[in-house]
């Protein structure tokens, strides 16, 4: 059998322990692992104060949001108080209103009548445009009326005078007291203490008159028409106006001319035919039977 003591005998081999830095220990390993575990932490801590901020901004906007929201409610809220009032008062006024729009003795609702009188009489713009188509036809009548009674009153004076000077015995002109006549007689220098250059060719355009005007018969007598245009052409025709007239200056003299028959029985008006300003001067001894 095989010595087995050589077998079991203690190797040679020495082992030579190692120094410190060759083998760390395990507190070094410790302390690693507590560094490590330390910087996360501190890595997670800064996270979280990031995500902390971000939610208290994002309090801080909903909070502002909200108040948002509830300004607008309060804002609808009002609104809708105030149609309420007024929806009930429509509701408390809509029997006489009714009553105004459609008239007494209808049963159906207001849609029904309103829609029958629509195909009676076309829709309401229709009927609105109509009426202003027949205004200035109208404003026109009514003016030729008042001018009517105007030269009633107007003839009546006259008549008046005429009586009064028959039962006193004196000779009593009706152009007497005419500054109208008596510029285109005498000259404005008769009639005014101080004479404008409008008021000398208002006389001129007077004594003209029978050439540059034209003889219409009015309601409230018989006149000479003067449009403005055709004035200002004959003025800027003529030797005696130094200057260029324009519709402006002309306006003026007619307004001269209007300031001279103040006072007086004469007929005299301005009126826009076609958009034309017209004087009509009418005839002293114009008279208008009723």
């Amino acid at each position: 059998m095989p010595d087995l003591s050589d077998k079991m005998s203690t190797p040679d081999t020495t082992v030579t322990a190692g120094t410190t830095d060759d083998n760390p220990t395990h507190d070094d390993a410790l302390q690693d692992d507590l560094a490590d575990l330390k910087a996360r932490f501190d890595d997670r801590l800064a996270e979280l104060e990031a995500e902390n901020k971000r939610l208290r901004d994002r309090i801080t906007d909903l909070e502002a949001e909200n108040q948002r929201l509830r300004d607008d409610l309060d804002d609808v809220s009002s609104e809708i108080e105030r149609n309420s009032n007024d929806l009930r008062e429509a509701f408390q006024t809509l029997t006489p209103l009714r009553k105004l729009v459609i008239g007494e003795g209808h049963s159906e609702p207001p849609v029904v009548v309103m829609k029958q009188l629509r195909d009676q009489q076309g829709p309401l713009n229709q009927q609105l445009a109509a009426l202003n188509q027949k205004l200035p036809q109208l404003r026109d009548d009514f003016n030729d009326d008042v001018d009517r009674k105007v030269g009633i009153l107007r003839s009546q004076q006259n008549a008046m005078i005429r009586h009064l000077a028959d039962e006193t015995g004196v000779d009593l002109e009706l152009s007497a007291g005419d500054k109208v006549t008596r510029a285109r007689e005498d000259g404005v220098d008769a009639v005014l203490a101080s004479v404008r250059k409008r008021d000398r060719r208002a006389e001129l355009v007077l004594q003209r008159i029978e050439e540059w005007g034209t003889k219409e018969r009015l309601r409230a007598g018989e006149a000479y028409r003067l449009p403005r245009p055709r004035v200002k052409r004959l003025l800027n025709g003529t030797d005696d106006v130094a200057v260029t007239m324009t519709s402006k200056t002309v306006g003026d003299i007619f307004d001269a001319i209007e300031e001279l028959a103040a006072g007086s029985t004469r007929l005299l008006k301005r009126r826009k035919v076609d958009g034309v300003d017209n004087l009509y001067v009418g005839f002293p001894e114009t008279e208008t039977e009723e």
